[in-house]
């Protein structure tokens, strides 16, 4: 039970502290939710309200919220566990076969997303506000010049106000955020409420990983080759689509995700991916 509990907490981004417990011979997941509950009040809804994705290859699933009790000023949350592995192991042991039924549930689960959206006029301050905030939020030297120039390429691609499919949007949407089962079902876990909600936010953060490697950079270069080269077989067809019908857009809230994680950045592995990533992102022309 100590080593499941482990594994979860180190695939788990959302900050609670998760155990596992067995009730009535079923396991369950508990996530203890101490600092910012209002919005883990609003990423638990969120997960409840994530419908099923169905696709030739697989379906994608939410995994259940079965309770919620507070324990006084702790959130206790209940969930089902479900008997996997994460998705960013999955495709560094993957074949052929699980890079064609992970693009089939991606690409399934963001056109869904992006068919239920609506196309909204968005006022660019909205996104150049946001960086000026993770600029001052951001205390490394080298860092900082990154993003300040993130800032500005931002800055001028937010210059007028632009279109964007609004609607539901998982908010974290990495491989290390999905569970894959024996039989090639994918679960979502740690939905994140976010100050924009679009099906293009899901699209950047798959593009964190499918383009930069970010559910990786732990690992050995053995592993983070064979990953890379599964996801050039899985990256899904709809982020091509959404890169050429929304350029602009896409490219601002990449380098958002990314600038993003520069205030939280705690050690060197994560420092230096951040560093590279961000450098090559900036140096291209959307």
């Amino acid at each position: 039970m100590d080593k499941i509990t482990e594994r979860l907490q180190t695939i788990s981004n959302s900050g609670a502290v998760l155990r596992v417990e067995k009730r009535g011979g079923q396991l369950l997941v508990v996530k203890s939710f101490i600092d910012d509950i209002d919005r883990a009040v609003m990423n638990v809804d969120k997960q409840r309200s994530q419908m099923p994705v169905f696709h030739a290859e697989g379906n994608i699933f939410t995994v259940k919220v079965l309770n919620e009790y507070f324990d006084g000023d702790v959130l206790n949350v209940e969930m089902e566990y479900v008997e996997g592995i994460s998705a960013d192991q999955f495709v560094i042991a993957g074949t052929r076969q699980v890079a064609g039924v992970l693009k089939s549930g991606l690409n399934a689960y963001l056109l869904q997303g992006y068919s239920n959206s609506k196309e909204t006029l968005i006022d660019g301050k909205l996104f150049v506000n946001k960086i000026n905030s993770v600029i001052s939020a951001t205390q490394d030297e080298e860092l900082s010049i990154l993003i300040e120039r993130a800032g500005s390429q931002i800055e001028s691609l937010a210059s007028e106000a632009l279109v964007y499919p609004v609607g539901k949007c998982h908010g974290d949407f990495t491989l290390s955020n999905m569970i894959v089962t024996h039989n090639l079902s994918i679960y979502l876990i740690d939905f994140l409420s976010t100050f924009f909600e679009s099906p293009l936010q899901d699209a950047v953060k798959l593009l964190q990983d499918f383009k930069y490697g970010w559910s990786f950079r732990f690992e050995q270069s053995g592993a983070r080759l064979k990953a890379k080269i599964l996801c050039l077989n899985s990256k899904p067809n709809v982020i091509s689509m959404l890169e050429r019908m929304y350029p602009r857009q896409m490219k601002i809230l990449l380098l958002l995700s990314l600038s993003r994680i520069a205030p939280y950045v705690e050690d060197t592995v994560t420092r230096d991916w951040l560093i590279e990533s961000l450098s090559l992102e900036l140096e291209e022309n959307c």
